[in-house]
């Protein structure tokens, strides 16, 4: 590897058992993602063996990735149940504890004004489906549907999709990238910033429901 080129490191931490990650490799201004996806931590009341699987996954990408730079994660903005906050807190914590270790740069992201920058729309109405669109097409263009792209198999053994929190933290990353003046490039091409839309706020329509939280 060049000694110009480093990692950066996108994150979009679980509140639950979704770890969105997201690696980009940089080389001369241009960045193009090195890997993603999601680690599915044990759904459990063991929050040391919870803590200790978040710590050993990213340890594992540090050792896989030499030269992290810095570290992109969601800012939360601490809504949602008690329970949820805890565990995004604590996973949050463990993520920026081993990034303090390793001497990286920590960056924080609201997912409103990424979303502002990345589609032209920061209107929380259809934010999710705006955001993986965008990371779909640049990223993994030959897919059709999301759930090509991520699912599991619930308890009713239906297939399930659930790539928001990877293409969050590609987003992230790529956000932070782009912020800093580097090229990001996909396999579906370059990815930039939108200029926002003006206009009146979409309705939402009769029967359309809103958006739930993970």
């Amino acid at each position: 590897m060049p000694d110009e080129a480093y990692h950066i490191l996108g994150f979009d931490p679980p509140s639950t058992i979704n770890l969105g990650w997201s690696c980009f490799r940089v080389c001369d201004g241009v960045a193009s993602v090195a890997d993603s996806g999601i680690e599915i931590i044990p759904r459990n009341d063991d929050v040391r063996g919870r803590l200790l699987h978040i710590e050993s996954f990213i340890l594992s990408l540090f050792d896989r990735f030499p030269y992290v730079r810095a570290i992109v994660m969601e800012r939360s903005i601490g809504g949602g149940w008690a329970p949820t906050r805890e565990n995004l807190a604590e996973a949050t914590g463990v993520i920026k504890l081993i990034g303090a270790h390793r001497g990286v740069e920590f960056i924080a992201i609201h997912t409103g004004q990424m979303a502002k920058e990345m589609t032209g729309s920061a209107t929380r109405l259809g934010k999710k489906s705006r955001l993986k669109r965008v990371a779909r097409d640049t990223f993994f263009p030959e897919a059709k549907t999301f759930i090509e792209i991520a699912s599991y198999i619930d308890d009713k053994g239906q297939r399930v999709e659930f790539f928001e929190h990877q293409s969050d933290a590609l987003l992230l990353g790529a956000h932070h990238l782009l912020s800093s003046g580097v090229t990001v490039h996909g396999p579906g091409g370059p990815l930039e910033f939108v200029p926002p839309t003006r206009g009146k706020k979409r309705k939402r329509t009769e029967g359309e429901k809103p958006e739930e939280g993970r």
